[in-house]
Parts: structure tokens; C-alpha cells; sequence
């Protein structure tokens, strides 16, 4: 145990290679994770449930909440101090929080991206939205289609990313105030 210890204070990776009683030992999973949280993929089963050492992990390194168990992906603090880290890792998070506006949304306000992964409710949920394309135009991808017709909505998206004018619906791409919004932004856009 002590040499275990010591290999994984060094190096977190040393873990992978412990015997199967020291992947479950929750003080070697602790220091492990505290190294980096993704040890926890070679936890123990039963550790992957443990809260406090999930939550060790995630508020290390938002990754490892990718090996959590269901029970904890489905946990709304857990899932908020991943999302918190990275907004990405709202794509682990269990069904019902990717429906979860609260939760969602601290997930798109840290990174964008992490709109692709929300509940279909919420892609279609213009404030939900709406909040996405001003943190990136370009999150108008992921929008329901009834929205990427709504101009309110599409003007926003292109005025912060002309990008965005390529996932808009085809009645918007030919209305001139869209179309010169987003070749003001960038003269590219005609590419669309």
C-alpha cells in the first residue's frame, strides 16, 4: 500500500496498475484523484458511487464525471460542479438534467458547446437559446428548427457570429436584413 501510495503521489497514472484491494481503498482513491480526477475510472465499482470522492474528482478535473456512477450523473450538485468546470460535461450528466434549465444553462454560460448536449425541450426553448447564440452565434446549429426561422433569434445569432448565418432556415437566408446583417459582420457569409 505504502508503495502505491507513494508511485501515485508522483503519478496519478501509477493508479491504473494498483492492486483490485487498493482500487478500492477509498483513502488511495482520494489521493488518486486529488492527483487527477480521472483516477477515478480505475475505481472500484462502489467508489464510483461515493459523492464526497466524486466530487473530489469532478472539482479536479470535470472529466471524471465520465466515470461516475449513474446514480451520481443523475446527482444535480455533481452535475453542477462538472458543468462548472466545464460546461462540456453536461454531455455525462443523466437525461433529466440535460432538461434541467438551471443546469443547462450554468453549462452553456461557461462553454457553448455544451448546448449540443441539452434536452430537446430546451433546443426549442427560445430564452434557452437565445442566451446560447449570444454567448456564440454558432450555437444556432443546435436550435430546434422552428427557431433557426425566427428572425429575432437568427439576427441575434449573426450579430454575434456571421457564422451562424449558415444554420439559419432558408426563408431567413434570403431576407435582406439577415443576409446584410451577417455580410456586414463578415463578407464570407455569402458562401451561405
Amino acid at each position: 500500500k505504502d508503495l502505491v501510495m507513494a508511485a501515485v503521489k508522483q503519478q496519478w497514472r501509477a493508479f491504473e496498475f494498483a492492486a483490485q484491494d487498493l482500487l478500492a481503498n477509498k483513502d488511495m482513491v482520494m489521493v488518486a484523484v486529488k492527483q487527477n480526477g480521472r483516477a477515478l475510472e480505475f475505481a472500484a465499482e462502489a467508489l464510483k458511487a461515493d459523492k464526497d470522492l466524486v466530487m473530489a474528482a469532478v472539482n479536479q478535473q470535470w472529466r471524471a464525471f465520465k466515470f461516475a456512477a449513474e446514480a451520481l450523473k443523475a446527482d444535480k450538485d455533481v452535475a453542477m460542479a462538472a458543468v462548472n468546470r466545464n460546461g462540456m460535461a453536461l454531455e455525462f450528466a443523466g437525461e433529466a438534467l440535460k432538461a434541467d434549465k438551471d443546469l443547462v444553462m450554468a453549462a452553456v454560460k461557461q462553454q457553448w458547446r455544451a448546448f449540443e448536449f441539452a434536452a430537446q425541450d430546451l433546443l426549442a426553448n427560445k430564452d434557452m437559446v437565445m442566451v446560447a447564440v449570444k454567448q456564440n452565434g454558432r450555437a444556432l446549429e443546435f436550435a430546434a428548427e422552428a427557431l433557426k426561422a425566427d428572425k429575432d433569434l437568427v439576427m441575434a445569432a449573426v450579430n454575434q457570429q456571421w457564422r451562424a448565418f449558415k444554420f439559419a432556415a432558408e426563408a431567413l437566408k434570403a431576407d435582406k436584413d439577415v443576409a446584410m446583417a451577417a455580410v456586414n459582420r463578415n463578407g464570407m457569409a455569402l458562401e451561405f
